[in-house]
């Protein structure tokens, strides 16, 4: 199994590093202009340097680029392809495994798709974080205990995985607090957390509701839950071309504590 606990930021001195922000960002501005072919032709030779110089790492983060570029495209062949060439680099590449579980499920072929799935789950376990637990002060009161026992927390900002964020935007909502927005996490192996910006280039990724002037507290709370629960419904997590554990920070805030 691949370590990923090394990330970008820590080796961004390298001459791997350096060419790994040139060729995202030059495959991201191909893309913008709608050239995706030329993109995956890029990463496509980019990949196989890798591979050849044993950057185990680089190829993987390539190939995922690549993969969020064939998906679309909607050519699922190239999905399947850049997800193997993962797969034969590092098996237990979780990422690689759950979309190729998506490509067998749309192709019809289920008991594939139930494989992979499978795999998966395994692959999953491995890298999963340890356990945090963070002070009752940080949560309101009354705040569901199966919520906060799922808690990812860095100092005293809180963060839960995608389906349970959720349900916690719905919970402050409901009680009262306003939701002024959301940034996504990366979890990796050692419990650290790394912002994350489309494609999985370092940045932010998230949405942030801003009071508007005269709003009455009410009516900006119903707000603030209604346009971040569709945000988080909509977002894809294939979107994001990193391995590691996705978590959505939460920002909540009473009309107490709210700036006059």
């Amino acid at each position: 199994m691949i370590d990923y606990t090394r990330t970008v930021s820590e080796t961004e001195g390298s001459e791997s590093s350096r060419r790994y922000r040139e060729l995202m960002g030059a495959s991201s501005t191909l893309m913008s202009r709608g050239r995706n072919e030329e993109a995956l032709q890029l990463l496509d030779d980019a990949i196989a340097m890798a591979i050849g110089e044993r950057e185990i790492r680089w190829a993987l983060a390539y190939c995922r680029q690549a993969t969020y570029i064939a998906k679309a495209l909607k050519d699922f062949s190239k999905v399947k392809h850049y997800c193997e060439t993962c797969l034969a680099q590092d098996p237990d590449d979780s990422w690689a495994l759950s979309r190729l579980a998506d490509v067998a499920r749309r192709q019809g072929e289920i008991e594939l798709a139930e494989e992979y799935t499978a795999r998966y789950h395994k692959a999953a376990l491995k890298r999963r974080p340890p356990a945090r637990i963070i002070p009752c002060s940080t949560l309101p009161p009354g705040f569901p205990a199966e919520l906060a026992s799922a808690v990812f927390s860095s100092g005293n900002e809180v963060a839960w995985p995608l389906n349970l964020s959720v349900l916690a935007v719905e919970w402050f909502g409901s009680h009262g607090y306003a939701i002024l927005g959301t940034e996504l996490w990366e979890v990796r192996a050692d419990g650290k957390s790394l912002r994350l910006g489309p494609g999985g280039v370092r940045g932010v990724c998230g949405n942030t509701v801003n009071r508007q002037r005269g709003e009455a507290w009410n009516s900006f709370v119903e707000r603030s839950a209604v346009e971040t629960r569709a945000y988080l419904r909509a977002f894809s997590a294939s979107d994001i071309a990193e391995p590691g554990r996705q978590y959505f920070q939460v920002v909540w805030m009473s009309e107490s504590g709210f700036p006059i």
